[in-house]
């Protein structure tokens, strides 16, 4: 059986992209994740996009990952040595960074260094960074999934472990969906 990869002619070409619009394209692209499990498999979810992921040792223990263009194909490269939860994250927001910048991804790539988001030397590394992060956290932590699980558990440990992501990630959503 073929696996199909998704167009990226629909995606945007603005530097600004609503939140609103970024839960919408996780949304569809959680659909390429044909598994029944409410926490979605975003490795299998890049391979159905023709995105190729690896586990490496980087030289500088502070990037978490990379997503790069070589010979026609797009690489997501993620640092092995991350706990899984940082990885998933990682290979998320790295889909995040393909579908929302290819063209960037395409001609130069992209580094991700584990630092707060005020280190960025340009707004548009700041718009971009923030950007896939969010998507990210769209992708992993669905907006209405979430809040009927916060709903009935209540207990930021139970719920990142029903989703696989670190509680730091889960606070987060949770605070930007205003549920903290």
């Amino acid at each position: 059986m073929k696996e199909e990869t998704m167009s990226t002619s629909k995606i945007p070409n603005t530097n600004f992209i609503s939140s609103t619009k970024i839960e919408q394209v996780a949304d569809s692209v959680r659909l390429y994740d044909d598994s029944t499990a409410i926490s979605s498999d975003v490795t299998r979810i890049a391979k159905k996009l023709g995105l190729e992921v690896y586990e490496v040792e980087f030289e500088s223990p502070d990037i978490s990952g990379m997503i790069k263009t070589e010979a026609g194909n797009t690489i997501i490269y993620v640092n092995r040595n991350d706990n899984e939860g940082r990885k998933r994250f990682t290979i998320a927001h790295e889909i995040g960074h393909f579908i929302l910048h290819h063209k960037v991804v395409e001609s130069e790539g992209i580094v991700d260094f584990r630092q707060s988001t005020k280190n960025y030397t340009s707004e548009a590394e700041l718009v971009r960074e923030t950007q896939a992060n969010m998507f990210a956290a769209a992708l992993l932590l669905p907006k209405g999934e979430v809040k009927r699980a916060w709903d009935q558990i209540h207990d930021i440990e139970e719920v990142a472990k029903i989703f696989h992501v670190s509680k730091k990630a889960l606070v987060i959503r949770l605070d930007n969906l205003g549920l903290l």
